[in-house]
Formats: C-alpha cells, sequence, structure tokens
C-alpha cells in the first residue's frame, strides 16, 4: 500500500488494551493487518482502506471529538463538560460515505482525564470493540461496527480483560474470575481468584495473574479448561498455541501446556530442548507448580525467539558470555521459516462413502480388459457417456430427489409456517407433480448444463470425454421440451442464441472416486439464470473469522440475495479457499449436497469440512429475516451448507451460493456393472397433502380482471396493500431483456411507447418450448431486477404501469412507481409447468418473432397467481426484510 500521506510513525487511533498485571502487552502476539487504519496527520484523520491503499476520509475532527477507527467504523467521540463532569456522545460512521450508523449517549470511554474533558486517550477495547462505562459505574463493551451492548457488567463487577469474542470479569466480591462470551448471557466458566488478579486474553489462552500466592494460571477462554498453572512471581511475555513463554529477571522459559513443566535455561549448551523433555532442571510431569522464574534476575532486552545471551558464566561472574538454550521449537505452534512440516497429503474435500440409491441406464458400451500387471480397465464406450448425459438431463428437468420434495411438505406441515410459506410450498408440490410427466420442465429457464467428472485411473476411452458429453445435452436439449439459453459471442458485442443449449461446462479429473480406481463418477446440473446469478464472492479478511463479525456479515450478504432465485433456497457458504475460483466451485457442489459427507471437524492435514454448529445458526438466522419462501414468512431457506477451507494468510474468500425450487441436480456412476444413475422421484403426488388449498390459507385471493383499461385495474390495486395475494386473468404482454432494449432504443429515437405496454400489464418471462397440444411451454416469471434500469422511462412514457415478475427491485422501480401511479406484481418463482397448465390459455408473438423465446407476446391468463410487492403509495414488501438489522450474533 502506499498513499505518500505519511512520512513518520503516527499512533494509529483505534482501541488500547486494558493494561494486566505480571502479563506483558503483547502476550497475545501481533494483531492481522485490520481492513481500516486511522492516521492523525497534521490535525486530519485519514481512514485509509488497507486493501487498496485507498484514503476513504479525511477528517479533521471538532474541538471537543476524539476520533478512533473501530471494528470498520470512524467513531467520533465528543465530551461536553457540564456541572463539573463530562458528558459523551459516541457517533459511528461508515468510513466510505460518512454516514451516521448508529449512535450512542451518556458513555463514558474514558477518552478524557480529570483535568476537564480535554480527550487524550483511545477507548480501551480489543480491535472490533470498546469498553464504556454507564452513569450508574457499570461496565459495558460495545460492539463498534453496529453499537450493540455485547455485555454489561454487574454491580461492583470489573472487567479485567477483553479481546473480539471473550471477557473476562472479577466478581463483586473480589473472590472469583468469571469467563464470557460476548452476546452471550451466561457465563461460561467461573474459578476462583484473588481480589488483586488481573488477567489477559489471547488467542490461545487467558491468562490470569493471581497473588498471594503469585500464580500465572492459563485456561482455555471458551470452557475454563486449565491448560497449566505456575506457581511463579514470573510474567507472562508471549503465549502461543502450545505454551507460552515466561519470564523474570535475568531468566525467561518456556512452558509447555498440558505437560505441567517448563523448559528453563540450559546449562552451558547450545542445545534446544526437544518436544517432552524439560531440560537440565527443569520440572517434569506431576511437579507443576514449581518455577524457573524465582532464582534471579536477568536483562530481558534483546532476547531472541530461541537463544539469548547472558552476561555471566556458569560461576556466575560477569564479564563472560554464553549461549542459552531457552525454547522448545516444536512445541511452540509458530510457523518458523527455518523449518518445514513433515509431507502429509489429503483431499482438499474428503468425502466419505456414497449412500446415493441409482437405477440402472443401461449395460452396453461398458467392458472390464486385462491390462500389463494383471490389473484390470474399464473401457467406456463415447455412447455409454452420451446416453448417460441425456437421461441425466431428462431427468433433472423433470424431477426432484425425495428428501427435497419432503422438505417441501414439511412446510405445509409447520404450523410455525406462514400462510404463504405454505402457499408457495403447494404450489412448488403441484408444479413438481406436472414436471413429473415428462412433458413440461419443473422451469421455463432449463439452464446451463454443467457436468463434473472424476474418473479412475483404471477406466479407459477414446480420449473425446467433453465431446461424447456434449452430445448428450445437445440430445436431450433438441428432443425434449427444454429451453436454449447459451448465447455465441461474434463480436465483443453481438451474440446469438446457439439453438441447441449448447455449450455445457464439462469439467473432467484424473481422480479415484471414493478410491475406486475402476469406477467414473459424475455430478449433473441445471443451473438457470437466477440462481446463477446468486452466486457471490467476497473477498474478506482475518477480521471476519469470529462469531459476533461472521454473522453480522452473513446476515448483511444473505438479504441481498433476495427473492429473485425463488425461493426456498438450498443455502451453501464457504469460508476460506486456495483460491477464489476454488471457493465458487466449492459453494456450487454444495448448494447441490454433493459435499455433505465432508468431516465436520478440519486437522492439520488443511482439509476442507462442515460446520454443522453454524449451519443451525444461519439457518435460524434466515428463519428471522421475514422474507420466507417469497413473501413473508420463515422459509426462505431449506437448509445450509457452511464449508470451512484453507486459506493462503493474506487472502480470506468467502463464496455464496443457492439452489432453488428447481433443485436440478444428480450423481452418477460407470462401473463393471453398468451406467447407474441417481434415482429421483418419480411420484411427487404422495407428498402432497390431503388438505385443499382453502385450509392452508384463509386468505382468499384478491381477484384482478385485467381486461379492463389500465386505469381501472391500477385503481383497483389501489385499493390494497403489499403483500395482499391476487389471482389475476385475461391478457398480459410478455416483454423481457432484449425486448425492453428495443423498445427504449425507439423511446430514444423519439418514437412513441408502443400501445401494447400502455394498455396491458407486462410479464417478464421467456417460454420453454410448447409441448404438442398444450398452449405453452413452461412459463415461469424472470428476474425483475434486470429490467429496472427501463422502469422509470416507460412509465413516463405511459407504458410498464403494472409490471408482474419475481423477486425485489431497486429503490428507483419504487420510487418511479410513487411517481406514475405503476405497480409491481410478484409471482411465484419456480411453478413453471403448474402455470403453463393450468393458468396460461393462449400465447401468441406481438413483435420482434426473430427474438425466439426474448420475443414480445401476448398471453391469456386465468387465475395466476401473484402478490403485490410495490404499490402507487411507495411502499415496498422488500424494502424491510431485506435491511439488516444488524442485531446478530453467535450463541
Amino acid at each position: 500500500m502506499s498513499t505518500g500521506l505519511f512520512a513518520d510513525n503516527p499512533n494509529l487511533l483505534g482501541t488500547r488494551r486494558l493494561t494486566a498485571p505480571r502479563v506483558d502487552d503483547g502476550a497475545a502476539g501481533p494483531e492481522q493487518v485490520p481492513p481500516l487504519l486511522g492516521f492523525p496527520v497534521d490535525g486530519r484523520v485519514h481512514v485509509v482502506d488497507t486493501a487498496t491503499g485507498r484514503v476513504l476520509q479525511n477528517v479533521e475532527p471538532g474541538q471537543d471529538e476524539r476520533l478512533a477507527v473501530i471494528g470498520g467504523r470512524m467513531l467520533r467521540i465528543t465530551a461536553n463538560s457540564q456541572d463539573g463532569a463530562c458528558y459523551f456522545v459516541i457517533s459511528a460512521r461508515d468510513p466510505a460515505t460518512g454516514q451516521e450508523v448508529w449512535k450512542r449517549t451518556g458513555v463514558n470511554l474514558r477518552t478524557a482525564d480529570s483535568a476537564g474533558c480535554a480527550q487524550r486517550e483511545d477507548p480501551q477495547g480489543a480491535r472490533n470493540v470498546l469498553i464504556g462505562v454507564a452513569p450508574d459505574g457499570r461496565e459495558a463493551v460495545i460492539d463498534g461496527y453496529d453499537g450493540r451492548l455485547l455485555q454489561v457488567d454487574a454491580e461492583g463487577e470489573k472487567l479485567i480483560a477483553v479481546d473480539d469474542r471473550y471477557a473476562l470479569v472479577r466478581t463483586a466480591d473480589k473472590r472469583s474470575v468469571v469467563g464470557r462470551e460476548l452476546g452471550v448471557d451466561r457465563p461460561r466458566w467461573t474459578r476462583a481468584a484473588g481480589g488483586k488478579s488481573g488477567g489477559a486474553l489471547t488467542p490461545y489462552a487467558a491468562v490470569i495473574a493471581e497473588e498471594k500466592p503469585n500464580r500465572l494460571i492459563a485456561v482455555d477462554p471458551r470452557t475454563g479448561r486449565e491448560l497449566v498453572v505456575l506457581r511463579t512471581s514470573a510474567n507472562a511475555l508471549a503465549v502461543g498455541p502450545a505454551g507460552m513463554i515466561i519470564g523474570e529477571g535475568r531468566e525467561i522459559g518456556y512452558v509447555r501446556f498440558g505437560a505441567g513443566g517448563v523448559v528453563p535455561p540450559g546449562t552451558g549448551d547450545d542445545s534446544i530442548p526437544g518436544p517432552g523433555s524439560t531440560g537440565p532442571g527443569g520440572v517434569g510431569p506431576g511437579e507443576r507448580d514449581r518455577s524457573p522464574a524465582t532464582r534471579g534476575p536477568v536483562d530481558r532486552s534483546g532476547s531472541s525467539a530461541t537463544s539469548r545471551t547472558a552476561r555471566t558464566d556458569e560461576s556466575g561472574v560477569p564479564g563472560r558470555t554464553r549461549r542459552v538454550g531457552l525454547i522448545d521449537r516444536s512445541a511452540l505452534g509458530f510457523p518458523l521459516m527455518s523449518s518445514a512440516a513433515a509431507f502429509s497429503y489429503a483431499p482438499l474435500l474428503p468425502t466419505g462413502p456414497d449412500q446415493t440409491e441409482y437405477r440402472l441406464v443401461t449395460d452396453e458400451g461398458v467392458d472390464v480388459v486385462n491390462g500389463p500387471g494383471g490389473r484390470r480397465f474399464l473401457t467406456v464406450e463415447p455412447a455409454a457417456l452420451t446416453t448417460l448425459t441425456a437421461e441425466a438431463m431428462h431427468d433433472i428437468a423433470h424431477f426432484l430427489r425425495p428428501a427435497h420434495l419432503a422438505q417441501l411438505r414439511s412446510i405445509i406441515d409447520d404450523p410455525a409456517a406462514s400462510p404463504n410459506d405454505r402457499f408457495v410450498a403447494l404450489d412448488l408440490l403441484r408444479n413438481a407433480n406436472i414436471a413429473a410427466g415428462g412433458v413440461l420442465p419443473m422451469c421455463q429457464d432449463t439452464g446451463t448444463a454443467i457436468v463434473m467428472g472424476k474418473r479412475g485411473r483404471h477406466v479407459l476411452t477414446d480420449g473425446g470425454d467433453a465431446e461424447a458429453i456434449s452430445r448428450g445435452v445437445y440430445q436431450a436439449y433438441t428432443k425434449l421440451n427444454l429451453r436454449y439459453s447459451q448465447l455465441a459471442p461474434l463480436t465483443m458485442w453481438d451474440e446469438r442464441n446457439t439453438g441447441s443449449n449448447l455449450p455445457a461446462q464439462v469439467d473432467l479429473y484424473a481422480e479415484d472416486p471414493d478410491g475406486h480406481p475402476d469406477a467414473y463418477k459424475f455430478l449433473f446440473m441445471a443451473k438457470g439464470g437466477g440462481s446463477a446469478n446468486k452466486s457471490y464472492l467476497y473477498q474478506e479478511t482475518k477480521a471476519l473469522l469470529n462469531p459476533t463479525r461472521m454473522m453480522q456479515f452473513l446476515e448483511e450478504k444473505l438479504r441481498l440475495i433476495g427473492t429473485s432465485a425463488c425461493p426456498p433456497y438450498h443455502l451453501a457458504v464457504v469460508i476460506g479457499g486456495t483460491s477464489a475460483e476454488y471457493a465458487l466451485k466449492t459453494a456450487k457442489y454444495a448448494s447441490a449436497k454433493y459435499l455433505d459427507a465432508l468431516p465436520t471437524s478440519g486437522s492439520m492435514s488443511a482439509h476442507g469440512f462442515r460446520d454443522l454448529e453454524l449451519e443451525a445458526e444461519v439457518l435460524e438466522l434466515t428463519r428471522n429475516f421475514g422474507i420466507g419462501a417469497q413473501f413473508g414468512g420463515r422459509y426462505f431457506c431449506h437448509d445450509v451448507r457452511v464449508v470451512r477451507l484453507p486459506r493462503h494468510g493474506a487472502s480470506c474468500p468467502v463464496a455464496i451460493a443457492v439452489s432453488c425450487s428447481a433443485d436440478r441436480q444428480a450423481v452418477a456412476k460407470i462401473t463393471p456393472s453398468g451406467v447407474w444413475l441417481e434415482r429421483l422421484e418419480t411420484d411427487p403426488a404422495r407428498f402432497l397433502p390431503d388438505v385443499t388449498e382453502g385450509q392452508l390459507d384463509a386468505t382468499e385471493a384478491v381477484r384482478v380482471d385485467l381486461n379492463r383499461p389500465m386505469d381501472e385495474i391500477r385503481a383497483e390495486l389501489s385499493k390494497y396493500p403489499v403483500k395482499t395475494r391476487l389471482s389475476l386473468s385475461g391478457p398480459l404482454v410478455v416483454a423481457r431483456d432484449i425486448a425492453h432494449a428495443k423498445i427504449a432504443e425507439r423511446l430514444d429515437a423519439g418514437e412513441p411507447m408502443p400501445q401494447y405496454l400502455r394498455d396491458h400489464a407486462v410479464y417478464y418471462a421467456g417460454p420453454a418450448k410448447t409441448p404438442e397440444g398444450y398452449a405453452s411451454g413452461s412459463f415461469g416469471p424472470t428476474t425483475a431486477g434486470r429490467m429496472d434500469a427501463y422502469v422509470e422511462k416507460f412509465q413516463a412514457a405511459g407504458g410498464s404501469q403494472v409490471m408482474l415478475a419475481k423477486g425485489n427491485r431497486s429503490g428507483q422501480v419504487t420510487r418511479s412507481c410513487q411517481q406514475h401511479g405503476g405497480f409491481y406484481l410478484g409471482s411465484i418463482g419456480g411453478p413453471a409447468a403448474r402455470l403453463a397448465q393450468d393458468c396460461i390459455k393462449h400465447v401468441e408473438v406481438l413483435e420482434y418473432p426473430e427474438l425466439g423465446m426474448e420475443a414480445v407476446w401476448k398471453i391469456e391468463v386465468e387465475d395466476f397467481p401473484a402478490f403485490i410487492v410495490v404499490d402507487d403509495k411507495g411502499n415496498d414488501f422488500f424494502a424491510e426484510v431485506t435491511k439488516p438489522v444488524l442485531t446478530v450474533g453467535r450463541r
């Protein structure tokens, strides 16, 4: 980073640590570079983004202000003197915009000394939290990011240490120290301690220093479990994952956690004690309360990590020097540049046994032949790959997994589900039942074909696997009622539909799947644009890796997904990754439940694992959003997968992906016994409830006749609040991305708005192919947000007064509807087959037939379900449920 601002080393504006007796201020080790730094230079504070070096704010504090950069916020702390006392106001601002995001009054941050209210100190705290004192004298820990009170001590309690996750508190009776997790009401642990005990928190241990008797105690900050107890008057100098360095006067030593001992200075040689040894004169197991630090003073200055020079000889005569071994390198746990770990290999994504139920597709095209060295090889003909792919793409377009259908049914049976949750779940089950007939695909966006394969080392093909698989995709999309969505770029700006849905994405790996050298295993997916567009990558830092910050981050980012990808979702969150693209790929696989058998804990092999506890917490977080299954409720997500991956120390990618209500994937395998495909549910009707729709939702839909003039339609809609359920009958005009662009060009050229957009509501959609005997192919709504840029222009010209699609809209759409008297109606995302069969009665092309499914269509609908999302008064259903409340913390 280079800003050209700073020629000296100013004190950065942040927090100062609580000081602890006999624990060095640097015992916790150096901190990671924070995302923001506050540099005071020439009377101004420069807030710098450490990732880019960009100065976000250049602020001059007021006369009564002190500035601090804490928790990713710029805090302006004002202290005013009234009636002989200081009154404090904390205003936290977003460094990027300067906008105030939270404010607190009446909390003393101890930034002003007793001489008036001049603020000469930074507030105490940690990297993301700060410590304040309420008017009644009780201490509190405040989240710097959102201003929440993470902890308020009882009267008489004393906070003795804090970091971004835990706090150590001395009880009012001065007989105990309590360990607490910030944001959690009940204490984690309590242990007896004297009235003058101090403490410090490090990433690896909580250190408690006691007097009379003098002791240093290291405990697990989460559980209070003792790591080591030493009867000593020494100071704790540094704490690592396996032990700590202590010293006093002219002596220094290393204490290993759990071993009950200490590695003291050597006796005249240069040896470094190895694992398990204590060195000459050391303390062995069972002698835990003896100390090396009671035998006389030594100079602490100039010490190194592995040895030091003492100004005495072995008889204690000053003047000579000798090398004294100090530290067991292998026990420290710190990465030493001069040493390396032993070679160890583990797959980044180790999966467990395959529990899939398969069905046989064919036993043709596979054979087993003898090879050199007595090995047996599986041969696979290209036709077998083509047949398997075509069958897989057919199945995932029409069938779902039984577990997914059971989750939909559970929404209907859940008394805590909202009426809208149950209504959407029932519609999706009906849609699955229609799609299972094999004629209408479950979604009109039949997606990009994605195939991932792992070929064992004893599997032989002709080498054209990707071509054979692509041929199977071609056969499925050209013979079935699926939609062609792939565009070939002809120039940088011009493109044309390929007319076959090719190319497919085919990723093949040379890897024994599940340890079987004679197997070829696959994952087949069809990824529609709606859910693919909800794949997100965030480049974060180490600062995200604590429970409170992680949950705040996820609350903000998950709300942004919205409903345009057709919830309820199967949500995947991946934290870490050897690269950004690997994190995204892992999120895609996890959303398909392909990684469900990952380990549930990590190891030094650095493989990925699932965090089941965090999965449950994130699922509950989404339950409280209020977004629900598209129109309010609990079921924004069916389930959550959280995968933790290794990462580069300077990079922390976070990837988020969803699989939508068209949960289209299947695994497959080719073995010596044949070609096998995952058995999907062909009888989804068994998941349908026996109850009627009326029993599921007592709220009757408002019937809207679309045959009336547009002004009458708008007057009718204006009677009802957002979230009102509608049943639409009559004509709709269908237009989406390319049609909107062409109409906008006409308006820019001075031409009038087409009359069909003045007279009719516009439905953002594009149909799949129409089967013989049907009025329409699968014809569900597309994502509304892609047309947001056109709304104000179209409404000002008299068109698009009533819009129908899926997902949330931007603020500019809400403002335009309020100004021009327009409405946005949300349709249920997902049940494209049911809409085609039950609601769409006639389809004809109005304009641009050369655009295929992107043409302008006119359709007749009957009892088409919708909800009022944005009205003519400026109300937007999604405005509140997509706004983070930032009141979460990991429990």
